[in-house]
């Protein structure tokens, strides 16, 4: 049961409704943390917040079970997870002289 991780609920701007997200307190107060279902989160809310139903995030609250903990802990596990994967090119450098290169 160790990998069980518990949510918190927090404000996203010009959204009034309660979202979830991990509990990263530092990402937060960076500005850096994602909720849930993938907006900014902004500052975090009191436990009782998301005791209103129809306040609520469906997607967020879809994605936790009645305890507030994860249902599915490879999505935060992998933080990535929705994002595309950059692949790296290599690039080869030229090694001959350069045109009007002085040298002396």
């Amino acid at each position: 049961m160790a990998n069980e991780q518990r949510t918190i609920p927090v404000h996203v701007l010009g959204d009034e409704r309660v979202h979830l997200a991990p509990p990263h307190h530092g990402r937060l107060r960076q500005g850096r943390l994602n909720t849930l279902c993938g907006k900014q989160a902004v500052s975090e809310l009191p436990l009782f917040a998301g005791i209103e139903a129809k306040s609520r995030c469906r997607a967020c609250f879809g994605k936790v079970d009645e305890h507030g903990y994860l249902k599915d802990t490879a999505a935060v596990a992998a933080p990535d997870a929705g994002k595309a994967k950059r692949s790296a090119e290599i690039i080869p450098i030229a090694t001959g002289k350069r045109k009007g290169s002085r040298e002396k």
